[in-house]
């Protein structure tokens, strides 16, 4: 294993922090892809990496020992993590204009991290809200589904955003 060698010429925390950045970008070139399965294929790991990113916050809150769990970050914390899926645009490249309807279905877990981190905006809103324009119904469905299992986690202001917005 690749952080297995590095461990023998770096620290453990620097092997976990290369090797996790290393993966998210693994998972952002195979999300930005070309093909429909590499891209699924991405958006699966940057939605396992939010996973074991929570894991390891909650275990160090709890002060939980890792050894109980099979998948967690060693490294990864909140802070780099959002700021890894701001600074690539991933919510915009999961509701763009470009997307498809099987990620679009698979991204709401990303926007409920942003959303629990106070770091979602309306912007990134206007992005899975713009992606109902011009769709079929079934994809129409699929974002309406998405906005449902979002919505407890949030913002007031953000519900209203949402409610102008169906309004409309």
């Amino acid at each position: 294993k690749v952080k297995e060698l590095l461990q023998v010429v770096i620290s453990d925390e620097q092997a976990a922090q290369v090797t996790e950045k290393f993966e998210l970008e693994v998972a952002k070139k195979l999300f930005t892809s070309a093909t429909l399965p590499r891209r699924i294929d991405g958006l699966t790991h940057i939605n396992s990496m939010v996973e074991q990113t929570n894991l390891r916050e909650h275990m160090l809150k709890h002060q939980i020992e890792a050894e109980e769990y099979d998948s967690v970050a060693e490294w990864m914390n909140h802070k780099y993590l959002c700021q890894w899926l701001l600074k690539n645009n991933i919510p915009a490249l999961l509701y763009g204009p470009a997307t498809h309807v099987q990620l679009a279905s698979r991204g709401d877990e990303i926007l409920k991290y942003l959303a629990q981190r106070d770091v979602l905006t309306d912007k990134h809103l206007d992005c899975l809200w713009d992606h109902t324009k011009g769709k079929h119904q079934a994809e129409i469905s699929t974002i309406y589904e998405t906005v449902a299992r979002l919505s407890s986690q949030l913002s007031e202001k953000h519900i209203e955003y949402l409610f102008k917005k169906l309004e409309s």
